[in-house]
């Protein structure tokens, strides 16, 4: 059930109870059979997203980094179910280990996030929700449904699950608008990038005059020898649209990897990736600093791929004066089935949502994506080379975390405090901390 909620299953309604059968084999045992039940159901969802036998599009592609990211939901499974399997844990309310397990989700920022609630990525209300609490909100509404469902009785639990399927099914139709002069993007997606093939898609995408055209990241770099002469001179060709891409720049003793607008024959102020991934960290100088430039109607703030993870990194950008479109070049890794293209597009929603800002997304071999400033997707590119075009309202939306940021988290801290001293509470009057519960009424 994970496996096929996750992005590319696209069943988002099973991730409010896919946890259940793991929360209940595991729950007052001990330490160790939770923390390994955690490990072997992740496991198995990994080799089914690697197997791609749950997905609509199947392609060859190294598996590594599939299980390297399953790792990393593995370790928020481990710990959450480790509190879980506890003697006498159950006594604690659901929604401490509900906030448990969005603090470990935090936790994971500092390397790369993983989270639950990527599953619901079109859920247009729960997307509306992110923008009031953040993606932390999602995921923690997701952890106490399993954990609050594993706690009654058959009846009722297949009652409940029968709701929140419905629900969930119902939920992708109702969302609001996004408000705003209606604007044309479009976004290449090309993987193995020359310059001729590049401009003869860039030709194709600017044939419908788009504000710009967002590239994948590095896509420039075939146009680039000791300057940026040939992206200034496409950009300033007769019927080539503006364009947003990313290069290397000279910066020593390593470079950064820098995105900016080629418009009218100029290139605009460069942005420095902020957040580099994996290996990258030792090719790259990273930036410390948003940058967001104008085009012909607005302002733009320019990010790249690895930066839409981190939920401070877009909030900064979506800050700067006037912003109401973020582009994003990107490249995925050619993972099996487009595993990791799909799972690093699933953020964008959240983070448009979470922003009050649209989004052009540009990635080289899957799922590029023109999203709305409430997050819902306009267009969206399956797997292959080609063009996406859309057009996009570009207000800017008010949000609550855009404004707070991750005040949530403090909340799951909080509740993580009193849900612990609750259990103790509870235990210490019943005297007996070892019976898990076996009616509804005790459940509760």
């Amino acid at each position: 059930m994970l496996a096929w909620a996750l992005p590319l299953g696209e069943q988002a309604w099973l991730a409010w109870f896919a946890l259940v059968p793991l929360i209940v084999v595991t729950r007052d045992r001990n330490i160790i059979v939770g923390v390994f039940g955690a490990l072997g159901a992740v496991t198995v969802a990994a080799l089914l997203a690697s197997s791609g036998v749950l997905y609509l599009h199947r392609a060859a592609g190294d598996s590594t980094v599939i299980y390297g990211a399953c790792g990393k939901f593995a370790l928020v499974v481990g710990v959450v179910m480790a509190a879980n399997s506890d003697v006498g844990a159950w006594r604690r309310p659901a929604w401490f280990f509900a906030a448990l397990a969005t603090l470990v989700e935090a936790s994971q920022l500092i390397d790369l996030p993983a989270h639950l609630a990527l599953t619901q990525y079109r859920q247009l209300p729960l997307l509306q929700i992110a923008s009031v609490g953040g993606i932390w909100a999602v995921s923690f509404l997701l952890w106490w449904s399993n954990f609050q469902i594993a706690r009654l009785p058959i009846k009722p639990m297949l009652g409940w699950i029968g709701c929140v399927a419905a629900l969930s099914l119902f939920s992708q139709r109702i969302g609001v608008n996004a408000e705003g002069p209606l604007q044309s993007f479009a976004a290449i997606q090309v993987s193995d990038a020359d310059e001729k093939n590049l401009t003869a898609l860039h030709r194709e995408a600017s044939r419908g005059s788009p504000e710009f055209v967002v590239w994948p990241e590095f896509a420039g770099m075939p146009f680039v020898g000791a300057s940026d002469s040939g992206l200034r001179q496409l950009a300033a060709s007769v019927g080539m649209a503006p364009l947003i891409t990313s290069i290397r720049d000279s910066f020593l003793p390593l470079p950064h990897n820098v995105a900016a607008l080629f418009r009218n024959g100029k290139e605009s102020a460069r942005y420095a990736k902020r957040k580099l991934f994996g290996g990258e960290k030792s090719m790259h100088t990273p930036g410390d600093a948003a940058v967001a430039v104008p085009y012909d109607n607005g302002t733009v703030g320019l990010c790249i791929c690895f930066d839409s993870c981190f939920p401070e990194s877009i909030r900064e950008t979506a800050r700067l004066p006037g912003v109401t479109v973020i582009a994003l070049p990107t490249i995925d890794p050619p993972t099996a089935n487009y595993f990791m293209a799909g799972m690093h597009a699933a953020y964008t929603p959240f983070r448009s949502a979470e922003s009050g800002v649209a989004f052009v997304r540009s990635d080289g071999n899957a799922y590029s994506q023109i999203v709305d400033a409430t997050g819902r997707i306009v267009a969206e590119q399956g797997p292959g080379d080609g063009v996406l075009s859309g057009r996009v309202a570009v207000g800017r939306r008010w949000t609550l975390y855009r404004v707070l940021g991750d005040w949530f988290l403090l909340v799951c801290g909080a509740l993580v405090v009193v849900g612990y001293a609750k259990g103790r509470n509870t235990a210490s009057v019943s005297g007996d901390s070892t019976q898990a519960p076996t009616s509804r009424s005790e459940a509760i």
